[in-house]
Formats: structure tokens, C-alpha cells, sequence
């Protein structure tokens, strides 16, 4: 789990007014004004000031494992996925709690894209949203890159490695298909020499092409 969570300004401003979510933000790192970390320091577990509000030199926050509130996204998938009408109430009972706009929707396909957006922004920063769920629901990866016009996209560092990328179009987008090689890291050969039960040449994640 990454020691470091920083927030890029898209992230900070997909959060509406209407969502309590706003608070778990502050600008308290020290290092807040380089290139490579915004000033928002994420404060969902841990205050990051001292008692006398004195800044932080880093953002490095606890991790919560479980929350109750991961249990009701998990409940309201899968009562969506089986297209039962308790899926709304599970996700309206969240988002009461944080007094949130309400879903109002039925249909299926756009109920289950407000479960996936309710969990990009509850469960941020826990290691359980972003990557893995583009994984497990084969799901392709889009990115927009900052620009001087739109300074909250995402900064350019790992942007060079998606498909697509231009830093000099006007709207740089990067992308990786579903399933794609990269999200997936090599089995080492340590697991190899130690485990009967794979095999590196059957086994093996790919190191370059797609699955």
C-alpha cells in the first residue's frame, strides 16, 4: 500500500458541494508547493495538523482495512448486477449519511455507474477503487492530462506510458484497454521455484502485448 496519497485537482473538484466528502481535505503539507505533490492533504483518518494547526512535512495518512460503508457498495452491486430494487436503497442509505444528493434512478446500466462513482469517492485513498475495480470489471482506463487552460487534470508523470498520449495535443488522453499487460505485475520466479501448483510457462503474466 503506497506510503503517500496525493490528490490531483480533478479528483478534489469531481467532489460536489452537495457531499460532506469536501471535508476530508486540508492544505497541510509543507511540501504542498512542488510539482509533484498537490497541496491537498487527504485527512480521512488522520489530522495533519499539530495542536496548534502547525503544517505537516508529509502526507502520509492510517488506512482504514474495512468500513461498514464498503459493505453497503458491495451489497448494492450485487443487488443491481441481479436487478433487484433493494440496490437503490442500500446506495440512497450511504448516501443519506453523507448527505449527499440521492440516486433516483432505476435503470440497471446507470444505477451500477452511480454505485461505481459513490465508491470512487467514499472508499478513496483505501486501495480498493481505481485500478482494481477497472480490473475486475474490464473496464479501459482513461486519463486527461493537466493543462495550462485546465489545470486539474492529471499531472504528467506515468501519462507518457499510455496509449494515445500526446503531451502536445491540446487535450492530452491517455488510455489502456481492459485487461491490458500493464496492470498486471510478474509472478516471481521465487514463487515459481517454490510452488508446484504454477508453472512460469503457463502461468506467467505477460510482460508485453495483452491478454
Amino acid at each position: 500500500m503506497f506510503r503517500h496519497v496525493r490528490l490531483e485537482q480533478c479528483t478534489r473538484s469531481g467532489v460536489t458541494d452537495e457531499d460532506e466528502k469536501p471535508v476530508m481535505f486540508w492544505h497541510r503539507t509543507n511540501n504542498g508547493n512542488q510539482d509533484w505533490v498537490t497541496k491537498w492533504a487527504y485527512n480521512k483518518f488522520k489530522y495533519y495538523g499539530d495542536a496548534n494547526g502547525a503544517k505537516m512535512g508529509h502526507s502520509y495518512p492510517d488506512y482504514s482495512i474495512l468500513r461498514s460503508a464498503e459493505m453497503l457498495l458491495i451489497v448494492a452491486e450485487a443487488e443491481a448486477n441481479l436487478g433487484n430494487s433493494n440496490a437503490l436503497t442500500h446506495l440512497n442509505a450511504l448516501q443519506s449519511a453523507r448527505q449527499a444528493k440521492l440516486t433516483t434512478t432505476t435503470s440497471k446500466t446507470d444505477l451500477l455507474e452511480e454505485i461505481y462513482i459513490e465508491r470512487r469517492k467514499e472508499l478513496l485513498g483505501e486501495g480498493v477503487t481505481g485500478m482494481y475495480d477497472l480490473v475486475r470489471l474490464q473496464k479501459e482506463l482513461v486519463r486527461y492530462a493537466a493543462t495550462t487552460a485546465d489545470p486539474s487534470g492529471h499531472f504528467s508523470w506515468g501519462m507518457a506510458y499510455l496509449d494515445g498520449y500526446n503531451g502536445a495535443d491540446t487535450q492530452p488522453i491517455g488510455k489502456l484497454p481492459s485487461n491490458d499487460y500493464r496492470y498486471f505485475c510478474q509472478i516471481p520466479q521465487f514463487e515459481f521455484a517454490n510452488n508446484k501448483a504454477i508453472d512460469a510457462s503457463n502461468d506467467q503474466n505477460l510482460f508485453k502485448g495483452t491478454n
